[in-house]
């Protein structure tokens, strides 16, 4: 699957469209008077934690897939604001409230979960990485430095190259 379109195989995903679906279900019988405050702020933070799921998912650095992980975390405190203010106005019933906040919940913890994947992903990564390049590093010193011992030494008569083998060399400085 291209990966324009695998986040939707994250259940963090999945679980914050259902939220912005029942946000905007939530919503649709509030007070006409709130439909440019309270309403549109609600559904806006609601659309916002699906979109920035999905668009750090498709971001191919951890430093940007983290950054909008966190903001659809941001937008999930958001929406446990607004839900407190649209309960306390009684705009909600508790049932309802209490739905959303467990939702919202379930969400929080998905995305902490992402997050600190995606973070231990990149670490162990980047682990990998350092212990081939200083085990490259260091097979090319070494055998640079026995070459150089071989050819800028010659009169010590033996020398080891690696842990299998000698070589021998004799040097004779008499005329033939």
């Amino acid at each position: 699957m291209e990966k324009k379109i695998a986040y939707r195989k994250l259940i963090a995903w999945q679980k914050a469209d259902e939220l912005a679906f029942q946000i905007y279900r939530a919503t649709k019988n509030l007070p006409s008077e709130e439909k440019f405050g309270l309403v549109s702020q609600m559904r806006r933070a609601a659309v916002s934690v699906a979109a920035n799921i999905a668009e750090g998912y498709t971001r191919n650095s951890k430093k940007d897939k983290v950054h909008f992980y966190n903001i659809a975390v941001g937008s999930l405190t958001e929406i446990e604001y607004y839900l407190d203010f649209a309960l306390r106005l009684q705009y909600l019933p508790e049932d309802r409230y209490q739905e959303l906040i467990q939702l919202r919940l379930e969400i929080g913890r998905l995305l902490n979960g992402l997050i600190k994947g995606t973070n231990n992903k990149w670490k162990a990564g980047g682990k990998t990485l350092m212990v081939l390049f200083l085990v490259s590093c260091s097979l090319f010193l070494v055998s640079t430095v026995q070459a150089a011992s071989l050819y800028f030494s010659p009169s010590s008569g033996s020398h080891a190259v690696g842990t299998s083998f000698t070589v021998s060399v004799y040097v004779s400085s008499a005329d033939q």
